[in-house]
């Protein structure tokens, strides 16, 4: 287990204790991967997918992965003003449960 998965572990067993002790209400909310905004195209450029697309571009092999590796392999990315729409309206809501979690959440029309 990575050090980051570790963290995530902790974090959500201390958040359990808080729960168990109605110290607070929690919500968790895990997005996957955050895109750039679906308007302005705007986007972390230090990102490591992004590196890695500009890397591929940079020595010209952005054709040979698209052809080869991304064939087997599907990204979902989510555009980062959805994920803030959305963390706005969960943390708005009064609807949602104690201790709910969101994952890799998609926009529906």
């Amino acid at each position: 287990m990575s050090g980051y998965s570790k963290s995530k572990w902790v974090c959500e067993v201390l958040l359990g204790q808080v729960r168990e002790h109605k110290l607070a209400s929690i919500t968790i909310v895990r997005p996957g991967l955050i895109g750039a905004h679906s308007v302005t195209g705007e986007c972390n450029v230090r990102d490591w997918l992004s590196w890695m697309v500009r890397t591929a571009q940079t020595l010209k092999l952005a054709t040979t992965i698209a052809s080869d590796a991304l064939k087997s392999v599907f990204l979902h990315l989510v555009p980062v003003n959805y994920v803030a729409q959305t963390i706005a309206i969960l943390s708005l809501s009064h609807e949602v449960p104690n201790y709910s979690t969101f994952r890799d959440f998609e926009r529906r029309s």
